[in-house]
Parts: C-alpha cells; structure tokens; sequence
C-alpha cells in the first residue's frame, strides 16, 4: 500500500475578496493533481462541517490523476473538506477547511431599456 500525499482543496471560482459564491445551482470543488507517477486516490470524498457531503471517482487529467467533487449548497456559511481513497479503501487525512458562503445572486436584467 503507498501512502497518498496531501490533499489541497480548492473550490473554483477563488477570489481575493471574502468567499462567496453561488452554490445554489452547482459548484466545483477540485483538488491539486496527483502526478501519475505515484500513488493516486481511486475516489474522493467531500465533506461539510464534518458530515459526507458528496463523493465521485477520481478523474484523469493531463499529468496525472484529480478530485473533482460538483455539488449544491443552499444558502448559507459553509466549511468544506476534502480527503482521497485509494484503491484499497484507505482514506487519507481530511484536507485544510475551506469556508465559504453561498448566496444566490440575481439574475441578469432582461429587456432593460434605456431612454
């Protein structure tokens, strides 16, 4: 059994301002790549103040192998985590929280009309 390097979350869109996005539609969160050339997860899991959120296999990229986790979150503050499971069903340490609010935000004008 090789031992999985650590997990480093990273939720897109990141902002420099205070993290808030609209996860009420979808959100993804992914990972930094494992270089194929190592041990890789088989899946990963997502977690939300401490309770499984989401899980999903993991997925080939260019250079290796990623997390990629997409999911919904209503309204509200949030601290996620994420951790990798390896073929065998080792899981690793969960990774860094991540906190975030997600808001709904408005919907683009239609027909505005300017006079």
């Amino acid at each position: 059994m090789r031992v999985l390097p650590a997990l480093f979350l990273v939720a897109f869109a990141v902002s420099a301002h205070a993290a808030k996005y609209d996860c009420t539609t979808s959100c993804l969160f992914v990972a930094d790549v494992y270089p194929s050339t190592g041990p890789v997860p088989a899946s990963c899991k997502l977690y939300s103040s401490g309770a499984l959120k989401a899980s999903a296999a993991a997925v080939t990229v260019s250079g290796g192998v990623q997390c990629q986790i997409r999911t919904t979150f209503a309204q509200g503050s949030y601290s996620v985590t994420m951790s990798a499971v390896d073929s065998a069903g080792l899981e690793t340490a969960q990774s860094v929280p991540f906190a975030f609010d997600s808001a709904a935000t408005l919907p683009p004008p239609v027909n505005v009309h300017i006079q």
